[in-house]
This record gives structure tokens, sequence and C-alpha cells, in this order.
């Protein structure tokens, strides 16, 4: 393993550069159970008022880096989503647009939308969903002390194992779970994005691609096999394979394979793929992203109240790829190979004012139809 290195990032964001992450035995820490408690009232008081949370569990390990021991805890809960669709501020920002709408066609693309949401809502709706929230504890002190507000010796991140390089959010710098007034916005902001699409197919003809993606099955395949061991494309090619994991998800909801535009599996376990397969796109050399993008298949997505399961999460600040597994246009949740090989991870993002380390993918209408 090579030396990580932590840098500030914005004020709040947090980079530990490694190639390979591997968890160090747990040990015994005194006053790690009451910062556990602590981080589990925080997590019900920011979802409660939408989701109602049981089951709480952790996991903890213990690793030091450049004289500070840091504490990677992760919490799991059942959350269950108790608000009904009708209730959600973005299908109501949905049903603004539609009341304002005076055109026909525009009106009937806005209900499709409506009825597309709602429908994906209720998949989630008054249904539990094992959920991971994942922390670190950097303490200020390496040696054995306990952990106490007190004392002032240790800070809370929320954590991603991105494929790279840890990246740590300050707890203080998360944005809130949902502004509704925001949501509202979001929902308004989708109905416009329709009748904009509305009116460019009416001026031209729209091609569709010869297969349908489905994204519940890509999903499915993600959930699956997310804590399988990984496959290396090659013995000379560092890192994880977290493209390689997006591509076999993306290829299982129906995306065939591509020999000509190099987007292909490997032939055997740890040969070499197609450049596009195995890739993100970071680094500028082909990738997963480029190659879905540039077919027209998928488009980057700043609304993050329309993300849905089956689209793709891709990292700013480091090369790495996830694919979403759950969207109900407040919580998203993503599968990957990474640091750690893991599913049912609860993203959470700076706040606004900071840029967003993340950027999301969805289908295009060419592929979904």
């Amino acid at each position: 393993m090579k030396k990580m290195k932590v840098s500030l990032i914005l004020c709040c964001i947090l980079l530990i550069s490694s190639v390979a992450y591997a968890y160090t035995p747990s040990e015994n820490l005194d006053g790690l159970d009451s910062i556990y408690q602590e981080l589990r009232e925080q997590i019900i008081e920011d979802y409660s008022e939408i989701y109602a949370l049981d089951n709480f569990s952790y996991d903890y390990s213990v690793r030091e880096e450049d004289g500070i021991k840091y504490i990677d805890i992760n919490i799991h809960t059942d959350m269950t989503l108790t608000r009904p669709a009708s209730d959600s501020p973005f299908i109501q920002g949905l049903h603004d647009a539609l009341a304002n709408e005076t055109i026909e066609d525009n009106k009937i693309a806005i209900q499709k939308e409506i009825d597309f949401y709602t429908e994906n809502i209720e998949m989630y709706y008054n249904k539990p969903h094992s959920s991971t929230f994942t922390y670190t504890i950097a303490i200020n002190e390496t040696q054995d002390v306990g952990l106490t507000k007190s004392d002032n010796n240790y800070e809370l991140f929320y954590r991603n194992d991105t494929s790279e390089e840890i990246i740590l959010i300050s707890v203080d710098d998360l944005a809130e779970v949902e502004n509704e007034s925001l949501a509202r916005q979001n929902g308004y902001n989708a109905a416009q994005t329709i009748v904009n699409q509305v009116q460019a197919e009416s001026n031209s003809i729209q091609p569709f691609a010869s297969f349908t993606y489905n994204r519940i099955a890509a999903r499915d395949w993600a959930n699956n096999n997310a804590t399988s061991a990984s496959e290396f494309p090659s013995a000379n090619v560092p890192g994880t394979d977290c493209a390689n994991f997006v591509s076999k998800a993306l290829n299982a909801g129906g995306i065939p394979e591509d020999k000509s535009g190099k987007w292909y599996r490997a032939s055997t376990w740890g040969g070499w793929p197609g450049d596009n397969w195995f890739r993100t796109g970071y680094y500028n050399n082909g990738g997963v992203v480029p190659y879905m993008t540039g077919k027209g298949y998928f488009y980057k997505e700043t609304n993050e109240s329309k993300v849905f399961a089956g689209s793709i999460m891709n990292w700013t600040a480091t090369s790495h790829v996830a694919l979403v597994t759950y969207g109900d246009t407040v919580k998203i949740m993503y599968a990957q190979h990474g640091a750690v090989n893991n599913k049912d991870n609860v993203y959470r993002d700076a706040n606004g004012v900071y840029v967003s380390n993340v950027n999301f993918y969805m289908p295009s209408t060419s592929i979904m139809n």
C-alpha cells in the first residue's frame, strides 16, 4: 500500500490518497459508543420527517497515517420512506408546472413525468431499505485516550471509499437532507426541461437505440454483485475495478457490448477488456462515462431530485464511478467496487457553497423507450 496523504479541499473536503485500502483489525476504544450514539441521533434528526429508521448497528476499523489515527465507522439502519408521493415537494413542483401549462402536448409530457416519478416513489413507499452511513473519526492524538467532546480530541467526517482516495467531508459542512422550496423548484424545472425536449423533438426526428435499457435489472445486478471479488483488468493496471463493475451492471441492464467502440468485457477473468469498459474517463484516455455520453445513451443531470436507480455516479476529484441503486427524489444510494466493495451507501453531499465532488449521469429517452 502506498503511503496515504491528507489534503484540505475548499476547507471541508479531505482526500486521503491511496492505491489500495484495507481495514485493520478492530480494537476497543473508550468513547466510541458515545460517538456512535451521537451520529445515530444526528441521522434520526436529519431523516425522521421523511423516513422511519430501525435496526441500527455499526462496525468500525482503525488505521493510522502520518501520525493521525482514523476510526472508520459504518452505521447501518433500515430506512423506510413514510412520505407518500403526493406530499413530495418535487412532485408538487411538477404539478405547479402542469397547472401553468397551456399547450396540450406539453401537458401530456409533464403528466407522463409526474406518473413516472410517482411510480418511482411508490416503489419505495413503506418498504424498508438497508442503508449504510459511512463516517470517519480523526483523532488528534494517536495515543490510547478516551474520545470525549469536552477534550475536543477528535473530528467527525462523512466518508467516501473510492478507488484511489478516501474522501472526507466535515459533518459540519454536509448539505441538509432536503430543502423543500428548492425541491419544489427542482420539480418545476424538471417540467420545463421536458417541455423543451418536446419542442426540440417536434422540429427533428429523434433516433432511438436498437435496445432497451432496464435500469432495475442494472440495479439488481449491482446490488447482487457489490460485495463480490474485484476483477483486475491486468496485473499491470493498479487500482480497483470500479468502472468494470459499472460496465457489467449497465450491460446486465441491456446495453450491448461494442467491440469497435472499445466497450466490451474481458474474454477471461482478469484479462484485458476494452479501454472504455474498465476506465472511468477521469484521465481523458477513454472510459465508461465518456463512452455512454458520447453514444447519447446517458446525459449529465444536475437536478439531483431526478436521479433514480440505474444512473451512473461519477466522482470529479478522483477516478471513480458507481451505480445508483436508489433514488426517491430525496435520498440517493449507490453500489460500488472501490477501496471497499459494498452496497447500500447513502450519498451525502457537501453544503451548496462548495463544489460538489460527484456528477450524475442518467439514461436518455433513446434507450429507456
